[in-house]
């Protein structure tokens, strides 16, 4: 049981630094937490059609929309 406790440790640190790597070696010029999928979304305006919102990373500029809830 012991073992088989490291080997697992051992596999998810080691697709953790895969992962990493070549999330950097693809977006360079993103932020690091951008990178990992962790954006600072910021309000950016309200969409005209639909009830939603219009919301923007600080960091790499990606946007989304969402819908206001009721």
């Amino acid at each position: 049981m012991d073992l088989f406790l490291w080997v697992f440790i051992a596999f998810v640190v080691i697709g953790l630094v895969t992962n990493v790597i070549t999330s950097d070696l693809k977006d360079r010029n993103k932020h690091i937490l951008c990178r990992l999928g962790i954006h600072r979304y910021k309000h950016v305006d309200w969409e005209e059609k639909s009830p939603g919102a219009i919301y923007k990373c600080e960091k790499c500029g990606k946007t989304k929309r969402v819908i206001r809830g009721m």
